[in-house]
């Protein structure tokens, strides 16, 4: 629509619609306080960390997907690394309550639809940015 809306929770995974990159900027403000890094891969797509204590929450901005919010340890649990699951099984190799609670460090968009995420310990998780549109989706 016209106007920009928003609709949701920022501590689980969220869908929000809004006019243009500037305005996902006012909103992700609005909700998260300030915005201590903001990575722009092109016009189409922004990626911001937020939340207390920082780095729990990224919120996502891509043309054709739209706006998302998701908590670092909801990422954390789907990643598909072999460090994060039995590739076999895919059942996870340590359980959330093993280790901190993931913080991301750094996250990034890059060939339009993956979302790079560095972990601040270290651990690095891809993600299909429509997947995880299409999981919030229910």
């Amino acid at each position: 629509g016209s106007g920009d809306t928003v609709d949701a929770c920022p501590l689980i995974g969220t869908r929000r619609r809004v006019g243009h990159t500037m305005s996902v900027l006012k909103v992700l403000t609005a909700a998260f306080g300030c915005l201590a890094v903001a990575h722009q891969a092109d016009a189409s797509s922004v990626v911001v960390l937020g939340g207390d204590p920082h780095g729990s929450l990224v919120s996502i901005s891509i043309s054709d997907v739209g706006n998302l919010t998701v908590h670092s340890e909801w990422l954390r649990e789907r990643c598909v690394s072999p460090l994060s699951v039995d590739q076999e099984t895919f059942q996870l190799l340590r359980n959330p309550h093993e280790y901190d609670a993931p913080l991301v460090a750094e996250a990034n968009i890059s060939g339009g639809n993956t979302l790079g995420v560095t972990y601040t310990d270290g651990h690095v998780s891809e993600f299909s940015v429509s997947e995880i549109a299409a999981e919030l989706e229910g």
